[in-house]
């Protein structure tokens, strides 16, 4: 298998990018735009790539008005060994999603859902929490839709609203949240857990004191 995933798919610097880009977030599916934007291919050179990778079962696709979405398939024969070769990198910078997102304002929340996890007729494909200035927010979903090359659905909670929503087993949040969405910025709930930890040891803690 070592021997025909090399022969077969490193014999170009085009695909070793290619599955570099695909292998460092095996969770997401990539419009071919983005894909050429993050390892410098021109978009010719992507599709024709992908369309190597889709004849050897490398990829899987999803489609949403015309437009592809790839991500690298887990179930392949070749996924092992290319999720050894190509392991995601720890500790670097933000994410090129992540920075489009967090120029939107004070980022508490980012989810990722819909095209992005490969289920186009999901409600949205971004979920945010935080406190965002309408221009700046416009600004970068325009990018993200660049990026996507497609209409991104979006819906923007203040963290009230959203926590109330989320407590309360809002159909809208449950959708996005109960179905492997990719989490790429968390302060909120992250916070709310603490928050919970630290009251869960308080109650322990008194409980402890009247037993005594």
């Amino acid at each position: 298998m070592i021997y025909w995933v090399k022969s077969n798919l490193f014999d170009s610097k085009g695909k070793q990018r290619l599955l570099s880009a695909l292998c460092e977030q095996p969770g997401r599916f990539f419009s071919v735009k983005e894909l050429s934007l993050r390892t410098g291919l021109p978009l010719a050179r992507v599709k024709e790539v992908l369309a190597v990778f889709s004849k050897h079962e490398i990829v899987n696709i999803e489609n949403k008005k015309r437009e592809k979405y790839y991500q690298i398939n887990a179930r392949s024969q070749a996924y092992s060994e290319l999720s050894a070769l190509f392991t995601p990198t720890k500790g670097k910078g933000k994410d090129l999603v992540e920075r489009i997102i967090s120029s939107a304002g004070e980022v508490e929340l980012a989810v990722l859902s819909g095209v992005f996890t490969g289920r186009p007729k999901a409600q949205a494909d971004l979920l945010l929490v935080g406190k965002f200035g309408p221009k700046r927010l416009n600004r970068a979903i325009a990018e993200l839709q660049a990026l996507a090359a497609n209409e991104i659905n979006f819906a923007e909670f203040s963290p009230n609203e959203f926590l109330d929503r989320y407590y309360s087993y809002d159909w809208f949040v449950k959708e996005v949240m109960d179905n492997e969405p990719i989490i790429i910025v968390d302060k909120l709930l992250q916070k709310e857990k603490k928050v919970k930890h630290g009251r869960k040891y308080l109650l322990a803690t008194l409980l402890q004191g009247k037993n005594k």
